[in-house]
């Protein structure tokens, strides 16, 4: 029996993009994500329940202003079914329930209002990928490259990730820096790769460059630990290498740590989830050493993954190095 978990936004009425799963997933608990919105979807005697509950928040009132007792129609394309609920809040949250033996492919309401479903996949720990077979990659990962087109490859025992000039994903930049991601687990987890920065000596002046580990909702929510070349050009961190902490929460990006310790960029790094607190660490040796301070943030639906960003670098090319890949 299949698991799912969906999130439902409203849109504008136009062409509906639909994600699937082709594995089986976990079942996650309903949590609120930013839309003020609860959402899970569960097996009951082998059809999948969808069930949303709308909680009416202030500052989202657009999307749930006029919900109540609005009918919300479900359609399944291979078997033309349609199912229609209606969204009631005079018993509290709105509820809205949806059976069928599939994922719907697009709902819609008496408002003129589509919804867009995307699939939220939970992974089982433990997981790792020692890179082992040269141009496999396994399917449970997603391509992530949303600016130029850059490339990713697995030769040697590595997944090579190499960006074009310019891609990233700080502030209002949004230029798509290529990240290879992995569904992220429920619950506490840790998150940890061997990442090589060593990059071909004097192929490229490298400004601000970092290849490391991200945790990724969306381009407007993000944490990145890893290893940076930066030159400063007359901005907030001074020339030299070494580890960097950036985030990204509501579009907002900041740095939140820096360390300059030069040459060679190249070691285990680790990220690890405790509620909502993420810690970061380094290990040297058998040892991990905690970087920085810790980063409170709460995401919804997330991966975890690898990747490399790569602004303002010069020449054509940046890559970044990993060895493995394990989430515990």
């Amino acid at each position: 029996m299949k698991s799912w978990i969906m999130r439902i936004f409203a849109i504008p009425a136009a062409v509906l993009f639909v994600y699937g799963c082709a594995q089986s997933v976990k079942l996650r608990q309903p949590a609120e994500n930013s839309q003020g919105q609860r959402v899970a979807m569960q097996n009951q005697q082998g059809e999948i329940t969808l069930e949303i509950e709308f909680h009416p928040r202030a500052d989202q009132n657009t999307f749930v202003a006029d919900l109540d007792n609005a009918p919300i129609t479900s359609e399944f394309p291979t078997s033309g079914i349609r199912r229609t609920a209606t969204v009631n809040a005079s018993q509290g949250p709105h509820v809205l329930r949806l059976e069928a033996d599939m994922s719907p492919s697009r709902a819609f309401d008496s408002l003129g209002r589509n919804y867009k479903f995307t699939v939220c996949k939970a992974s089982s720990p433990p997981f790792c990928d020692r890179f082992a077979r040269d141009g496999y990659l396994r399917d449970s990962y997603r391509w992530f490259d949303e600016g130029r087109a850059d490339t990713y490859q697995i030769s040697g025992g590595q997944l090579q990730i190499t960006a074009g000039m310019g891609q990233d994903l700080w502030g209002e930049l949004k230029r798509g820096a290529p990240l290879m991601l992995h569904p992220a687990p429920e619950g506490n987890y840790a998150v940890e790769s061997f990442v090589d920065s060593e990059w071909s000596p004097g192929s490229y002046p490298r400004i601000n460059t970092q290849v490391g580990l991200f945790v990724f909702e969306n381009v407007e929510n993000w944490l990145f630990f890893g290893f940076t070349f930066h030159r400063s050009q007359g901005g907030t961190l001074p020339d030299g290498n070494g580890l960097i902490i950036t985030s990204t929460i509501g579009n907002s990006s900041r740095v939140v740590y820096y360390e300059d310790f030069g040459p060679p960029l190249i070691g285990t790094l680790k990220i690890e989830k405790s509620g909502n607190l993420w810690r970061f660490y380094v290990k040297s040796g058998s040892s991990w050493s905690q970087v920085g301070p810790p980063v409170q943030a709460s995401f919804g639906c997330h991966e975890v993954g690898m990747g490399v960003k790569s602004f303002k670098s010069g020449g054509t090319a940046v890559r970044g190095h990993f060895d493995n890949f394990c989430i515990r």
